[in-house]
Parts: structure tokens; C-alpha cells; sequence
């Protein structure tokens, strides 16, 4: 499985909500500029975790993104498979019909079970245990706020 810029990107954009979303829904630009991505490429990413339920957007001069969900609900296995389009991450899945080998591939189940073996493995860390690390992360040396406090784990 290639882990492309969607799931790198993906996966500190919900971070940077998270950790920023405190005092209100957090705007597209404060993102962009902390996390030195484009706000082009991070609105598509919006999209795609909208439509995901990781997040909602607020319209309006105050409005931005927020967390659906709490974030000890979200997995991180599911985001990234949701990113990377889950099966289709797996280059012999690409085309509409799979490889042309599909009906007959001896090894295409040893892949399917690894990008599922994957998934679940990513499952076992949740959005509030990555905000949890985030804690530990020098000020100096990471974008995350070594400030954030989950608070009582449920």
C-alpha cells in the first residue's frame, strides 16, 4: 500500500482541526499556513473527510472546519483507507475491473488480506491517541500544540 500526500496530509489536517478547534470552527487559511500546505490541495481533502464524516464545515466570517466525531471515534486506519481510496491503493486494483488477471490471480488474495492487514492495524490508533502523543512533541520541533488536553479518557 503507497501512502501518498492525501493520507500524510489528510491525517495533519484532522490533527490541526483537533488540536485548533477549541475556540471555534477553525478557518482553511490557519491551516494551510500552519501546516505549509495548499489550501487548494487541503480544501479537496476537506471534501473527502466531509463526506467521510470526520468533519463539518460552518460558513459564515467565523466559520471553518470542526470534528464530527470525537476524535477517540476516529480511526486511523479507516481515515487513511477512506484517503487512499482503500482497495484502489493497491496498484493491481486501479483499473474500473481490477487486473486483468482478477478471476484467475493466485496472489491477489494474499493482497487483499494485507491492505486489509493494514487497516487494521492503522485502526488500533485512534485521532485522541495520536493528540495524545502530540503532547510529548517538543514545541520546537513539531507543528502540534503541546498545549492540547484531551481530558478524561472515556
Amino acid at each position: 500500500m503507497k501512502f501518498t500526500t492525501r493520507s500524510r496530509y489528510g491525517t495533519r489536517l484532522l490533527m490541526d482541526v483537533a488540536l485548533n478547534e477549541e475556540n471555534g470552527p477553525v478557518p482553511l487559511r490557519d491551516i494551510a499556513e500552519r501546516q505549509h500546505i495548499s489550501a487548494k490541495y487541503l480544501e479537496k481533502l476537506c471534501t473527502i473527510l466531509r463526506r467521510g464524516g470526520y468533519i463539518e464545515s460552518v460558513a459564515g466570517p467565523r466559520g471553518g472546519y470542526r470534528l464530527h466525531m470525537h476524535a477517540s471515534a476516529i480511526h486511523m486506519g479507516d481515515v487513511i483507507f477512506l484517503l487512499e481510496n482503500g482497495d484502489q491503493a493497491v496498484e493491481a486494483f486501479k483499473t474500473p475491473d481490477g487486473c486483468a488477471r482478477k478471476n484467475t490471480c493466485a496472489t491477489r488474495s494474499i493482497w487483499t488480506r494485507a491492505v486489509h492487514a493494514m487497516r487494521d492495524t492503522l485502526n488500533t490508533v485512534s485521532l485522541e491517541d495520536m493528540l495524545r502523543d502530540a503532547c510529548f512533541c517538543p514545541e520546537d520541533a513539531c507543528i502540534a500544540s503541546p498545549t492540547y488536553n484531551p481530558g478524561p479518557t472515556d
